[in-house]
Order: C-alpha cells, then sequence, then structure tokens
C-alpha cells in the first residue's frame, strides 16, 4: 500500500509503461493490425529467448496446446498422460484433438506431475505427455525425459505460468514442444496471446499451416485449419514486454523470498518449496492452508480479503473431478491432488508490489494465525494452558520464537532474535547471534553447523548442510542452497542469492545483490564490490557468477559483472567485463587467454569499466 492511501493488493498487475502503450498506439497507426511484421519479429525474438530455433504465435494458450498436439500428429484414439492439477484448457486440448486425457497424481511438494507415475500409466495407445510447469517451476525434467525416449513419446510442456523458468540452466519450452500463454495476468502479456516453441521444422511448418486456415499460400489450403492468429499490435506489446521479462522475474522471485522467509514458521502454513538446479519465477506464490493453522483455507481467503489483500484458488478442483470429466467417466481417485484442491491459496507476488504491500500481506497471515491460535486455547484451555508450560521451561530469550527438533544442538548462550527455525541434526556453537529482528524469520535446514562468532540475520533461507567457518555475517533477505561452504571472516552481504554446493574461502566478500550459481568456489579474498554505487540511496548491482566457475584468490570483480559458466578467474584479477563461459582470464584487468571448446559469450552484456 502506497504512502498512506489504503488501497486494495490485487493477485495481479499488468506491468505496463507509457513506451508499452505507444508502442501499441504506433501499430495501430501504421495500418497493420493482423498478422504482420511485428508477429514475425515477436516470434523470433521469443525463440531465440527460449533457447529453440523456432516460434509460432497464436491468439492464446489454449490454441497453443491444440496446435501442438495436432502438429504432433495426436488424434482419435490416441491417449495423452498429463497431470490433474492444472488449469482444465489442458486437458480439453487433448478432446479437441478427439484424443483421450489419461490423469496421473501429481508431486506433494512442488505440484508437478509426479514422474514416477508417469511410466506406470503408459499403454500402447500413449502417443505424447503433457507436463505442465506448475506456478512457474520447472517439472523433473531429467526423468520426465528419460521415459519419454524410451517410450518413443512426444513431450508437450505447458509453460504457460513459467515464461523464463529453468531446469539445470536450460529454459522451459526448450525440452519438448513448448507452449506459453501471454494472458493479462502472466508474467508478460500481450492481452490475449500464445506462443508454440519447438527445435523441429516439421512441427513449426504444421504448426503455420493450422493456425492459419491450413493455408500455404493465399488461398491455397494445405490441411484442415483455425483462426488462430495473432494480431500485430499485441506482438508489438510483447516485444516490449519480453525486453522486460527476466527484470519482472528477479521482483517476482525476490518478492516470494521475503514472502516465504517471513512466514515460513507460521503453524499449519507450508510455503512454496522449490526443487534443486530449478529457477522458479513465481507466477503464483501459492501456500498450503492445513488444520494445523487453525482456520480453514477458505477462511483464511475471507480473512485477507476483509484487510483488502485478494488471494486466489489454483485450483479448487481437480480436472478429473469437473462435473463435465465426471459425465465422461473418470472416477480415478489422485489424493495428492484432491489434497491440494482442498489446501492450496495464492498470495500476491506480481512485480508491483511495494515493501509495505509484501508486510501489509506478512502481517496479515500473522494476525490471522494468532486469532486461530487464540481461539483453539479459548476451545481447550487445558491443552493450552500445557503448552505455556512447556513453552516456559525453553531456554528462549524473551524477543525469540525457537523451532528447532530434538535432534538440533544449540548453545544456551546463541542470541535470538525474531522467528528462528533450526533443522535436526544443525549444531549452533557459542557466541552466535541469530537474526536481527522481532518480527523476522530466519531458517537453517538441517544438517548444518554454524561457527563459534558468526551473525545470520533476519528474513535469511538456508538450506541444509550448511558449514560455516568462524565470524561468518550473512545478511537480510538472502537465500542460501543446500551443502554450502562459508569460510571463516566471509560476508554474505543482504540480498543475495548462493546456489547449491558453493564453497567459498576465508576473507570472501559477496556484495548486496549478488547471485552465485550451483557449484562455484570463491578463493580465500575474493570480492565482488559495489563501490561505484555505494552513494546514499543508489541502486546497488551485484555480481552474478554462473554455475561452476572457479574465482581466484585476492580478486575483484566490479558491479554487474557476470562471470560464465565453468570460466575460470586467475588470482589478483580484477574484472572489469563479463566473462564467457569456459574462458579463463588473468591480470588486472583481467584479459582472456584461453577459453575450452564449446565456449559462448554472455549475450547482452556491455563492457564494464573501462
Amino acid at each position: 500500500m502506497a504512502g498512506n492511501n489504503k488501497r486494495v493488493i490485487e493477485m495481479a498487475s499488468p506491468s505496463l509503461d507509457e513506451h508499452d502503450i505507444q508502442v501499441v498506439a504506433d501499430t495501430l497507426r501504421s495500418g497493420i493490425l493482423a498478422q504482420g511484421p511485428r508477429v514475425a519479429e515477436f516470434e523470433g525474438a521469443f525463440a531465440a529467448y527460449t533457447g529453440v530455433k523456432h516460434g509460432i504465435a497464436v491468439s492464446n494458450g489454449t490454441e497453443a496446446l491444440h496446435v501442438a498436439l495436432l502438429a504432433a500428429g495426436i488424434g482419435a484414439g490416441d491417449e495423452v498422460v498429463t497431470t490433474p492439477f492444472s488449469f482444465i484448457a489442458t486437458a480439453n486440448a487433448i478432446l479437441f484433438c478427439g484424443a483421450k486425457p489419461v490423469f496421473v497424481d501429481i508431486d506433494e511438494t512442488d505440484f508437478n506431475m509426479d514422474a514416477p507415475l508417469l511410466a506406470k500409466a503408459i499403454t500402447r495407445r500413449t502417443k505424447a505427455v503433457i507436463i505442465v510447469h506448475l506456478y512457474g517451476q520447472p517439472c523433473d525434467m531429467d526423468e520426465i525425459i528419460r521415459i519419454c525416449r524410451e517410450n518413443n513419446l512426444t513431450l508437450i510442456e505447458d509453460a504457460c505460468q513459467a515464461h523464463g523458468a529453468e531446469y539445470r540452466g536450460r529454459k522451459v519450452g526448450s525440452f519438448g514442444i513448448g507452449c506459453f500463454s501471454f494472458y493479462a495476468t502472466k508474467n508478460i502479456t500481450t492481452g490475449e496471446g500464445g506462443m508454440i516453441t519447438t527445435d523441429s521444422a516439421d512441427v513449426a511448418r504444421k504448426a503455420r499451416l493450422i493456425r492459419s486456415h491450413g493455408q500455404s499460400e493465399r488461398y491455397v489450403h494445405q490441411t484442415l485449419g483455425f483462426n488462430y492468429r495473432m494480431t500485430d499490435f499485441a506482438a508489438a506489446l510483447g516485444i516490449c514486454q519480453l525486453k522486460k521479462l527476466d527484470d519482472l522475474n528477479r521482483k517476482r522471485a525476490s518478492n516470494a523470498a521475503f514472502l516465504s522467509g517471513q512466514i515460513a514458521g507460521i503453524r499449519g502454513l507450508t510455503v512454496p518449496a522449490i526443487g534443486r538446479d530449478r529457477k522458479h519465477v513465481f507466477h503464483q506464490f501459492t501456500v498450503r492452508v492445513s488444520a494445523a493453522f487453525g482456520m480453514s483455507r477458505d477462511e483464511l481467503a475471507a480473512n485477507l480479503k476483509k484487510k483488502d489483500i485478494m488471494t486466489g484458488i489454483h485450483y479448487p478442483i481437480p480436472i478429473h473431478r469437473q462435473p463435465f470429466y465426471r459425465d465422461l467417466g473418470y472416477d480415478a481417485h489422485l489424493p495428492v491432488s484432491e489434497r491440494a484442491a482442498a489446501e492450496v491459496l495464492s498470495l500476491p507476488v506480481h512485480p508491483g508490489l511495494d515493501d509495505q504491500d509484501l508486510r501489509h500481506i506478512v502481517q496479515s497471515l500473522k494476525d490471522a494465525a494468532d486469532n486461530a491460535r487464540l481461539d483453539r486455547q479459548a476451545d481447550t484451555p487445558k491443552t493450552a494452558a500445557a503448552e505455556r508450560a512447556i513453552e516456559s521451561t525453553q531456554p528462549v530469550q524473551a524477543s525469540a520464537s525457537r523451532f528447532w527438533p530434538d535432534g538440533a544442538d544449540v548453545s544456551r548462550d546463541v542470541v535470538l532474535r525474531g522467528q528462528v527455525n533450526i533443522g535436526k541434526g544443525t549444531v549452533v556453537e557459542n557466541n552466535v547471534t541469530l537474526g536481527h529482528r522481532d518480527d523476522g524469520v530466519l531458517t537453517i535446514g538441517e544438517n548444518s553447523r554454524i561457527r563459534s562468532g558468526s551473525i545470520i540475520y533476519s528474513d535469511v533461507s538456508i538450506g541444509k548442510g550448511l558449514k560455516t567457518g568462524h565470524n561468518v555475517l550473512i545478511r537480510e533477505d538472502t537465500q542460501i542452497g543446500d551443502n554450502v561452504l562459508v569460510g571463516t571472516n566471509t560476508v554474505v552481504d543482504g540480498h543475495c542469492r548462493v546456489g547449491n554446493s558453493v564453497a567459498m574461502q576465508t576473507n570472501v566478500y559477496l556484495t548486496a545483490y549478488s547471485t552465485v550459481e550451483d557449484g562455484v568456489f570463491l578463493g580465500p579474498c575474493s570480492v565482488t564490490t559495489n563501490d561505484k554505487y555505494m552513494e546514499y540511496g543508489a541502486k546497488l548491482t551485484g555480481a552474478t557468477i554462473k554455475k561452476e566457475a572457479r574465482i581466484g584468490a585476492n580478486s575483484t570483480i566490479l558491479p554487474g559483472i557476470t562471470i560464465g559458466e565453468k570460466a575460470v578467474i586467475g588470482s589478483g584479477c580484477v574484472v572489469t567485463k563479463d566473462v564467457p563461459d569456459r574462458a579463463v582470464v588473468v591480470g588486472n584487468p583481467a584479459r582472456e587467454i584461453h577459453r575450452n571448446a564449446g565456449a559462448k559469450a554472455v549475450s547482452g552484456s556491455p563492457e564494464k569499466g573501462q
């Protein structure tokens, strides 16, 4: 809520600016309104962004799915395996082709198709699989691709909620035939619109025929087709939106990290879990509301609405339980999907939220949880009294709440602020400070070890297996993955993103807003700096270090620099411009002396500091 003016926090808000509006107006004035040069430009740009050879624009995401299936040769008598936990268009597109949807249940943690169940659903009639990268998180692609290849099945990716999402560094929509939607609430929009992505020239040719009445040229019709074309003014908006997509996704991820850090410890509320090697773009930030919360999902939604916070339920009825599908004879029991449908609640996460909006959402959730707890205590006074008696015996400071199992070993002189969640098997030594705000949340995964003298701020989320040296500082709004080493006297400044299996040696300084991907090594005394932007109120820009890069001792990386995958930065380097994948650089300023096979330059990266 901006300023002191009360306003409704909507579930979605298209990110449109004056430039978007001007480009659409210019296209309208051009007189080319139907499919034209802007559509072709958008197709090429989106294909390049996704990492495929072909993009085929259509008028919405449902049509993208329909055309993709037809272009893949799916028809009457065929079976297509898919998920029941999606928008109904995923399954309806299969019916449009005369084929039969076959539903397999979802994974409990990420709501995507449970890959091990896929193989069991395949019959001799199975011709394709439609996966859904639900809420913006990629599916378990390794297992799904293996099953599809072994059974000679076409893989279609419903990526309508996942623009820019990645699995092992590869964008969704590039593993099979990708289908995207540009509806008004999506991560980018053309109002209505869709896109098919593929590396197959044959699929692309057929899709272009099908979307335009089966025409190979004007009034020459080669096959049965439809009018599924995109307009040029929609494509003009799409071109502008695509240029902003990465920034919009970063804002969504930042909002999601804040919400997760703040509400992770609320009993009965489960925040989204991000799978290993996945980049989640948070089309939705969807929590689960279990009975332990003290009120139902629908009651919580109503409670938030009274606070002017809109929510969504995605989705209240699994597809196989919809009346239409029941009439078709579907009566399977898919327990995970059915439980999820009763518990999921999507909270606002869009880029239009400001800090006050986010804190209002958090405080409203905490207030609802407190009210539910008080109601439970009023109903069961003896139980509540017993709980208070147990809590009073715990060595917890007045400003903190402790949430850790008996298997955790936490020194009695640890200073706690706010809510602190510690996983089983974690050891916290003496003279450690955990949290810095009474209303903050800090989460540390299982089997970690925090050495003496270390300070970890609130609003930090740390995976399992963290190992720190002495006197480490990790500041607010930072996310750290699994099995990370943080050496003695190392500083991880605020708003950083650190992946899995990262090793930071002694005296490393990772400046604010830096991103370190999986498997990176940072040698002793290596530094990423924001010194150019330290004026008061200036926007800080961190470095990005991509997967498995090696950063030598005493090296310095300037603001905004990107270090490519598996690049090697020699000891003592001062890195003033982006470093390509697999490159080896030395010196001050750093210069490239070698590049391994398969290397490629970092795209869109101007030289910095020279």
